[in-house]
């Protein structure tokens, strides 16, 4: 992508400060920019100090409207009787359907790490969800999952690095 400099002043020195900048700090500033959109695909508004958007397409981050900011949700698709979810390449907010009672494999986040959980159960219900050994609940409160067919259970993470700490905010959501 060739350079351009988007901070041409278009009002009188002393109007604007950003713009009153020496020529050269502005030039470094439009260049930090470009390349903030070129490596992390982020969408700036027409005011370059405002971020609409960091990352594109399925790795979104997140999406940013107004000074509401929010995650994306990934679709983890179907469970089966075992399934793979990795929070670091897939977003830390997923979507699971149970299909059948599932074992799940999960590589343990990063320290610091947090995020949620929606797992749905399929228009059969019925089926359990298996987390790995090292999430762990509060007081070792047993992980429950509603088992209402076409009902959600939705879970919130945290991780130190080694274990990962599981809480639930309820059982039996409607999912339509």
């Amino acid at each position: 992508m060739a350079y351009t400099n988007p901070y041409q002043p278009t009002q009188p020195l002393g109007s604007d400060p950003a713009k009153d900048a020496p020529l050269d700090i502005r030039e470094k500033e439009a260049m930090m920019v470009e390349r903030i959109v070129d490596f992390l695909g982020t969408v700036f508004s027409a005011d370059p100090m405002l971020i609409s958007q960091l990352g594109s397409g399925a790795n979104q981050a997140a999406s940013i409207s107004s000074k509401l900011f929010y995650k994306t949700e990934h679709d983890a698709g179907n469970s089966g009787s075992a399934k793979t979810l990795n929070f670091s390449t897939d977003g830390p907010i997923q979507k699971l359907v149970l299909t059948a009672s599932c074992t799940l494999t999960i590589s343990t986040p990063p320290a610091g790490a947090s995020g949620i959980l929606r797992v749905v159960q399929d228009v059969v219900g019925g089926w359990l969800i298996t987390f790995p050994a090292n999430w762990n609940t509060q007081a070792n409160i047993a992980i429950t999952v509603t088992t209402t067919a076409s009902k959600a259970t939705i879970y919130s993470w945290y991780s130190d690095g080694s274990v990962v700490y599981l809480g639930s905010f309820g059982t039996s959501f409607d999912v339509s």
